[in-house]
Parts: structure tokens; C-alpha cells; sequence
């Protein structure tokens, strides 16, 4: 059986955009929901994500945060779905990879 993917998340925040990847690419998944406040804070959640913010999984090991590059993790971790180019493939300007990766175009040199 493969390894549900944990979400750590407050229903308010990013959860639906996750929620729709996971189902997308088949994953079983669990959440941990939290509240807005006190437990985005808590000793125990800053182990997971150290800026106290949502969303964020936990999947084989890793920690993955913020909803884009969830995404991406995600579309590159399951095999059989094809949800993005591929990364170093032929086009690397086209790849989705590029918008959330640190070495990809930032906003700023998009508006120029």
C-alpha cells in the first residue's frame, strides 16, 4: 500500500488547491487540520514548517511547503500521471518546474 501523504493545513488557507492535486494524481492522503493561531504556532508544528505557515505535507520522509511547489513535488512524484512537462526535458522554458523552482524567472523579470 503506498504511503498516505500528510497535510498539515487550516481549512481556509491553500487547502482546496492540495486537496485537488492529491486527488488529481491518486494519493491517498490524511489531514491535519489546524486552527488559525495557536497551533500554526505551536512547538510541535515548527518542527514541520519553522515559519509556522500552511500548507504544508509530509510524504516519504520529506517536508514540501507552499501550495505551488506541492504541487510540483507532487506531479513529479507520481509516476503514471503527466500533470506538468517534464523537468530537463526538450522545452526547459515550458516547464512548470521553472515558476516554483528557485533558479526559474521570478515575477519581477516577467513585468520587464
Amino acid at each position: 500500500m503506498t504511503e498516505p501523504v500528510v497535510v498539515c493545513t487550516h481549512l481556509m488557507w491553500r487547502y482546496p488547491i492540495v486537496r485537488w492535486m492529491l486527488e488529481e494524481v491518486g494519493q491517498p492522503y490524511e489531514f491535519r487540520r489546524l486552527d488559525n493561531g495557536a497551533s500554526m504556532k505551536s512547538a510541535d508544528y515548527l518542527t514541520v514548517n519553522t515559519l509556522g505557515k500552511v500548507p504544508a505535507i509530509m510524504h516519504r520522509g520529506v517536508t514540501v511547503t507552499e501550495a505551488a511547489v506541492i504541487c510540483a513535488y507532487l506531479a513529479d512524484s507520481s509516476p503514471g500521471t503527466v500533470l506538468a512537462p517534464p523537468i530537463g526535458g526538450p522545452r526547459p522554458e515550458a516547464s512548470a518546474g521553472r515558476a516554483v523552482r528557485p533558479n526559474g524567472p521570478t515575477n519581477r523579470e516577467h513585468r520587464r
